[in-house]
């Protein structure tokens, strides 16, 4: 039998028996066929409005080719003014906005346009072809009623619903396809056509900084993220580990909405601002999930917000499944849970036979337990990985990254921007004054508005140059997300949340002295999502001080060598 994706259609196929009717009899085609159901896609035309469409089939043949076919059930009519028309069993008539094969055409054009992504030559030489089934009207009708263009090259009848494999061999055959590419295609070739196709009907809700209405905001998958979802979901224990970007958090909540609703899920995380972000954007969406922390939940239960370690340790033990009795756990920014935490959460749930799933970033140990976090974390049965960053430009992502080492940089789309700049002032008090004048920069001249903006300190909120202060520039600042200004916050804190604009500051000779101020400077130029700008007062001591701690010689030039290492500009301002 044909393999069908989506696997297992049990909807009600629109509230149409006519494609029903085609999905059945494709049922009868052999194994080396793929019928795509539903494709729906979108995109953008070149005078900047947007087009949506769908096929109801896309049918695909790796010995030839596509088929897009529109599935029309009922009747049909034309009227003498070219309007067109479907018509029900009732005789009552609905009007279209477009023919049944220019709507085939639409879905064409589209398909061809993602073939061309394709590295393969094959894959993007492949034919599409429209075609149009109505398996409720005989052919002779449709021959003598419909326009010359529809000839059985391209349109089906209900004599074909018996025979599927009989009108695709003639739609190839009369569009000129006689002869097949191979007697069987590479399982490779078929495989990412598959990754090509099956994400364009693939959503989940995007973690964005920037969400002003209190709803889930809907992206496509990328290829990467939607195959390992569908692996996750033949996996009971399972640790995710990704750079920064490449969408863990995102990843982290579309696996908690893939589990039965039924069932109550613990999302746990480490920080104060993504747990309040979590709760405030997706806890009324999804009821069955609690977003919180081990701390919290021990607060809610003891009425104690401050608990030493082996408090908490006992009230993982003793507690959490007697008073909470949660059917599935998933952890988001895992290295930053202590070892023996993980393993009784991981123990509770294999007593459930429930799903345990942990999403990390092993470049991320800002908070430095120790190793035993990523040794735990090492030994897990399953361990998936992340490549694309789907979150920062390619600029961006180069400097955060170079902190730590990463040196290839996997997009999961091609978005360029800016070189982040580093502004390096003559003194603390010049530093502060230029905090002002970006800000006023991003929001004059750049247009963005202050909610967009965030400012990151690698130090404490107490030990930076920032410490004690309202306001900069006429610029309010706010230590919560929802506040009326400016967001001033640390790196560690602001861990698994982006902003369009991110300023960093108190970046000194120190700033790379261990992996743990590297891995501070990481997470926060990771953050910003389209501009990327440093704040600094460095000498030119500190800054060959950087580069020894980044493994570098700073020669005759340490500005330049700096700049080469950290792929940033940096620029001198009095």
């Amino acid at each position: 039998m044909a393999k069908f994706i989506p696997v297992g259609q049990t909807g009600n196929y629109h509230g149409s028996p006519a494609e029903r009717q085609v999905y059945e009899a494709f049922k009868q085609l052999p194994d080396d066929y793929i019928v795509f159901y539903s494709v729906k896609w979108g995109r953008e035309t070149k005078y900047g409005y947007y087009q949506k469409g769908e096929a109801d089939f896309l049918l695909f043949d790796p010995t030839r080719g596509f088929l897009v076919i529109e599935v029309k059930g009922g009747g049909i009519k034309r009227d003498a003014d070219g309007q067109w028309f479907s018509i029900d069993h009732d005789g009552a008539e609905y009007k279209l906005n477009y023919s049944p094969l220019d709507q085939a055409w639409r879905s064409v054009n589209k398909f061809v346009d993602l073939l061309k992504t394709s590295v393969d030559e094959t894959i993007r030489n492949y034919k599409i072809l429209p075609t149009v089934w109505f398996p409720q009207m005989k052919g002779l009708d449709i021959q003598s009623n419909l326009p010359s263009e529809y000839q059985p090259a391209n349109t089906f009848a209900d004599v074909d619903i018996d025979m599927p494999e009989a009108a695709i061999n003639r739609a190839f055959y009369r569009n000129g396809i006689t002869e097949k590419l191979f007697e069987k295609a590479p399982k490779q070739l078929i495989d990412e056509v598959i990754k090509i196709f099956a994400p364009t009907f693939r959503i989940v809700p995007s973690l964005s900084a920037d969400i002003k209405e209190k709803d889930f905001l809907f992206n496509q998958l990328t290829i990467e993220q939607a195959t390992l979802l569908d692996y996750l979901g033949e996996q009971r224990v399972a640790g995710i580990q990704g750079a920064s970007g490449t969408g863990k958090t995102m990843i982290a909540l579309e696996a908690a909405r893939r589990l039965p609703t039924e069932d109550r899920i613990l999302f746990l995380g480490f920080n104060r601002l993504l747990i309040d972000f979590l709760n405030e954007n997706y806890a009324e969406k999804m009821p069955n999930v609690t977003f919180t922390s081990i701390n919290r939940l021990y607060a809610k239960t003891s009425g104690t917000e401050i608990a030493e370690e082996d408090e908490l340790t006992d009230f993982l033990l003793n507690t959490l499944d007697t008073q909470y009795h949660f059917d599935h756990i998933i952890i988001d920014e895992g290295q930053d849970f202590k070892a023996n935490h993980l393993d009784l959460l991981l123990t509770s749930i294999r007593a459930k036979n429930g799903y345990f799933y942990v999403f990390y970033d092993k470049n991320q140990l800002v908070h430095q337990w120790d190793e035993s976090t990523i040794e735990w974390l090492n030994k897990l049965d399953c361990r998936l990985v992340l490549h694309k960053n789907c979150r920062n430009t390619f600029e961006i992502a180069k400097a955060a990254y170079s902190s730590v080492g990463i040196e290839n940089v996997i997009l999961a789309a091609d978005i360029n921007g800016d070189v982040p700049c580093l502004n390096n002032y003559e003194s603390t008090e010049r530093a502060i004054e230029g905090i002002a004048e970006t800000i006023r920069f991003y929001t004059t001249e750049k247009g963005f508005k202050r909610e967009q903006i965030t400012i990151l300190t690698l130090k404490t909120l107490e030990k930076s140059i920032l410490a004690g202060k309202e306001s900069i520039g006429g610029y309010r600042l706010t230590n919560e997300r929802n506040g009326d200004g400016i967001l001033f916050s640390t790196a560690r804190k602001f861990k698994g949340l982006e902003s369009d604009v991110i300023i960093i500051t108190d970046i000194d000779g120190d700033t790379f002295k261990d992996n743990n101020a590297k891995c501070a400077f990481y997470v926060a130029s990771s953050r910003a999502k389209f501009c990327l700008t440093y704040i600094a007062a460095l000498s030119e001591e500190d800054m060959r001080k950087i580069i020894v701690d980044l493994g570098g010689e700073a020669g005759n030039n340490p500005e330049k060598t700096l700049s080469d290492m950290l792929n940033i500009k940096i620029q001198q301002i009095a």
